[in-house]
């Protein structure tokens, strides 16, 4: 059954969420809030990674100019809005506040304010200091405000703000406050000598004022204006909206934006103008086991939550996001989780934009920066990713143009590799430090280098990883079939020849025929280091392995002594002695510790393995046990198995399926899983030449997958029992059953628009 796209908002409704988005630059998202019992926002929002806080905060008082306390009473979210409720004690005073964002990126407070008692006041206001704002993971940002202007429905504020940890030059941002009120309303402003307070009224300079405040309502008239530079360091600034209630219902809007002036004006995201209209033009997938359905929709909240759009000197493309706070910038690493997550979505726009930000900031030895600020490049940032993964963007959204920018942008990338990663011209490839692979703290560095947990960027030791070496075999595919599809019959064959000594390397190297598994390399002796981690099954995703490598795959991958745990499956064997599933490296637990711990980015690529050698080898245990895999994997990624309350942490507890709560960063995109839904439960997998159906045998009854657009044609998949049937352009009707694949070729269609 296809829902609406108020329905599918509604269907992620919870009382425990309470991100405010719009696909803009601003969002409010904070990892670690504090405030969320009181009204307005007090906890900090994000232009772009940079934190600025407070809103602000509404407060009520008698007559007498005592603060009434209110009580939050209910909280509901969606996607699209976020709604609560306060009151005072008696019931008196009643507040119902929605929290939106407009189509320009503005943060919207609209206020039903009901009081019965007489001679009640309402005051919107907010208090803004130099200093330190903290960030997860960065530290802290330093803001300054320099000047503001106060006008009697309106205020703002110039300020700049920095990283220096990032090495990011301040931004110089203008932020402003609007209200719309059914009431009159008074502009507050004062400044005051301070640390920045909490919400709460009491501390503002207009409570000992207030009797004059209520006195003067009014008497400034309406062209009440005030600008004045704030050239004390120490100050606060107090700004706000007066209004008096008196036993009458008042409605008021709250209208908060920030303006960079580095900054032109930004390229839209192309993901509609709101929430609903993405929605209406996303895919649609409805089924009878509710984790897939709610998951479904939920990473495309994910998507869209944490995209940016494009327009800024650094970021110039459309994006999306690795997360939340710190992580609110284009980041190498996850950049191939959005490729493929976003491939599914109407146009290609954000998913050729995950790679062309890089391209746009390629170095001069072809080295992609790893982390994007707006206007620079923060730090010594480098990871690894694996590029080779255009190609399946371009399977549903071919684009010659894209490729040919891809093309000669990674032969310089690879360049990169070949002269500064494999001085042996071995063709392995070298990590270098253990934060370049976006995979800290584990057993595989310091195999080769006691110390390498002690120093986290620079040339710290050498490995040739096996995971690196698998990225590279497969972007130097991808350049063969790319120069083909450029008509350079010579640069195809001379990536052929560069992938084939990459494979026959990873093979002759890496693979160990007594105990059955690949590991990294050792440089120094040319040795196998034998350490069992998750990525030494990266070479299953690709055509290098036969069937004899199978056996090894099932020893080790499915034996619940190294990965098959309850929650499968940990970075790092259970039996290495590095081992920890509580996240502790050498005693003392980490933010991102791959000793143990199941992440999400691994777990895709796992499933990827599991089903590539199901299809490859025509393993029809291999199928159930993806089945089942990719089941498990989804359930995980829900608090206490609730099926309406999905997450997507960092990290997960391998015994235990618990999140990295500690950390406060939900909406992770640092997976693919909406990719993985679609291209195994609903079997939907495309090549460069044909569309393939063929849903793998999951324990489900029905689903329902709509509205896919590729190259111009709609597809849509339903599935009853063990029977299926595809319907492409609302016409073409095909049927199977499970294990019967279909395949359509692309030049049969006849593409709609």
């Amino acid at each position: 059954m296809t829902l609406s796209a108020s329905e599918r908002l509604s269907n992620l409704a919870r009382s425990d969420k309470w991100v405010i988005s719009n696909a803009q630059r601003l969002i409010f998202a904070p990892t670690h809030p504090r405030y969320l019992d009181k009204p307005g926002l007090w906890d900090e929002v994000h232009y772009y990674n940079h934190p600025i806080r407070p809103v602000g905060t509404i407060s009520l008082m008698d007559g007498a100019g005592n603060e009434v306390v209110l009580k939050a009473i209910e909280s509901a979210w969606q996607p699209d809005q976020w709604v609560r409720t306060f009151t005072d004690a008696s019931e008196t005073q009643r507040i119902v506040e929605t929290g939106t964002m407009s189509e320009d990126g503005r943060i919207e407070l609209s206020y039903v304010i009901e009081s019965k008692a007489p001679y009640c006041h309402a005051v919107f206001w907010t208090a803004l200091g130099n200093g330190p704002t903290r960030s997860q993971d960065s530290g802290a940002a330093t803001t300054n405000f320099t000047s503001f202007t106060c006008h009697k429905d309106s205020f703002s504020c110039l300020l700049e703000s920095g990283f220096e940890t990032l090495h990011q030059p301040a931004l110089h941002l203008e932020a402003d406050w609007k209200i719309a009120s059914t009431a009159p309303i008074q502009a507050l402003s004062a400044l005051s000598q301070g640390r920045s307070p909490e919400p709460r009224f009491d501390h503002t300079p207009f409570f000992d004022r207030f009797e004059r405040l209520v006195a003067s309502f009014g008497a400034l008239g309406s062209e009440q204006r005030l600008s004045r530079q704030i050239e004390n360091p120490d100050a606060i600034l107090y700004a706000g909206f007066h209004v008096v209630l008196d036993q009458a219902t008042v409605r008021c809007t709250i209208s908060f934006g920030v303006t960079c002036s580095d900054l032109p004006a930004p390229i839209d995201a192309g993901l509609g103008p709101n929430w609903e209209h993405f929605y209406d033009s996303c895919p649609s997938f409805t089924s009878d086991n509710d984790f897939f359905s709610t998951y479904f929709d939920y990473r495309l909240f994910g998507l869209r939550m944490n995209a940016l759009p494009g327009g800024a000197p650094c970021i110039p493309f459309p994006a999306v996001c690795e997360g939340p706070g710190y992580f609110r910038a284009p980041i190498t690493y996850s950049a191939q989780c959005h490729m493929l997550e976003s491939r599914w979505l109407p146009s290609a726009a954000i998913a050729q934009g995950s790679l062309l930000n890089f391209i746009a900031n390629q170095q001069d030895d072809g080295r992609y920066i790893g982390y994007l600020g707006p206007i620079s490049l923060p730090g010594e940032f480098f990871y690894h990713a694996n590029w080779g993964r255009i190609l399946e963007l371009d399977h549903l959204h071919p684009d010659t143009s894209f490729l040919k920018k891809a093309n000669d942008s990674l032969t310089r990338y690879v360049a990169f590799f070949v002269s500064h990663r494999d001085p042996e011209g071995s063709g392995l490839y070298d990590i270098l430090n253990h934060y370049e692979t976006g995979q800290e703290y584990m057993h595989r560095y310091v195999a080769v280098e006691r110390s390498a947990d002690e120093k986290h960027w620079g040339n710290v030791f050498r490995l040739k990883g096996v995971d690196v070496s698998v990225y590279m075999y497969q972007i130097m595919q991808a350049l063969s079939e790319i120069s083909v599809r450029l008509g350079d019959v010579t640069a195809a064959e001379k990536w052929r020849l560069a992938s084939l000594k990459t494979g026959n390397a990873i093979l002759e190297k890496m693979w160990d025929p007594e105990e059955e598994m690949f590991f990294d390399i050792n440089p120094q002796d040319g040795k196998r280091t034998g350490v069992k981690a998750a990525v030494c099954f990266y070479p299953y995703l690709t055509d290098l392995v036969d069937k004899s490598h199978l056996n090894g795959l099932q020893r080790h991958l499915l034996n619940p002594g190294e990965f098959w745990t309850p929650f499968p499956v940990p970075s790092s064997s259970v039996d290495d002695e590095f081992y920890n599933p509580d996240g502790e490296w050498k005693g003392e637990r980490k933010n991102c510790p791959w000793n143990g711990r199941v992440w999400p980015m691994t777990n895709s690529h796992i499933a990827e393995v599991l089903a590539t050698c199901a299809l490859r080898f025509d393993n029809q245990e291999l199928r159930l046990k993806t089945a089942g895999f990719i089941s498990k994997y989804v359930e995980m990624m829900f608090f206490q198995h609730d099926a309406g309350r999905p997450n997507s942490f960092e990290h997960y507890h391998p015994e235990t399926g618990k999140p990295s709560v500690f950390r406060g960063v939900d909406d992770y995109q640092h997976s693919w899983i909406l990719d993985l839904l679609v291209q195994f439960v609903c079997g939907v997998r495309p090549s460069s030449t044909h569309l393939t159906i063929d849903p793998f045998p999951f324990a489900l009854s029905e689903f329902e997958l709509s509205n896919i657009n590729f190259r111009g044609n709609l597809l849509s998949v339903k599935r009853q029992n063990d029977q299926f049937s595809v319907s492409v352009n609302q016409g073409v009707e095909y049927t199977s059953e499970l294990g019967q694949p279909i395949h359509i070729p692309f030049d049969t269609l006849v593409p709609t628009s």
